[in-house]
């Protein structure tokens, strides 16, 4: 596939998966903020979790970003943080994968009250379409306008 399609593609999956992600979970966020903000305990705990979202989300955006204006080069001259980010968020998303499979909690119980707040950001599991065509567009496409070295030029390093 080319990479004009490549970008046209992972343009159309942020446009479908991942804005309305941000606008549910917006939602839900305010939602819960103005309905716990009296229970510090939860307020406290959510806003870390928040935070977290937060962070995944703009490192997703910067690497779609820089994907979408410069390809696969700039792509490939990303900060290391920005993919560790990104692989905290997938790794977060499997577990919500394999939660799903797991026999439930008793009723009540932490476990279960933990579980439901994984499984509970709807369409979050979807956010790994595009995450996955991140990760393969770095790692599988080969930068755009580099070469490799000649023969020549390696023996003169």
């Amino acid at each position: 596939m080319s990479e004009k399609l490549s970008r046209i593609i992972l343009s159309v999956e942020a446009v479908l998966i991942v804005l309305p992600f941000i606008w549910v979970a917006g939602g839900k966020t305010l939602i819960v903020i103005f309905t716990v903000s009296d229970l510090l305990n939860v307020a406290k705990e959510f806003s870390i979790t928040i935070l977290i979202i937060l962070m995944i989300l703009a490192s997703w955006w910067r690497l779609f970003i820089a994907f979408i204006r410069g390809g696969s080069s700039n792509l490939h001259k990303q900060h290391l943080g920005w993919w560790l980010a990104l692989l905290a968020g997938a790794v977060i998303l499997i577990g919500c994968l394999i939660s799903n499979f797991l026999p439930r909690s008793p009723a009540y119980s932490r476990m279960d009250a933990f579980r439901f707040e994984l499984e509970s950001f709807w369409g979050a599991k979807r956010l790994l379409i595009p995450t996955i065509h991140l990760a393969l567009e770095k790692f599988l496409r080969k930068p755009t306008g580099e070469t490799a070295p000649s023969a020549h030029q390696e023996i003169h390093k």
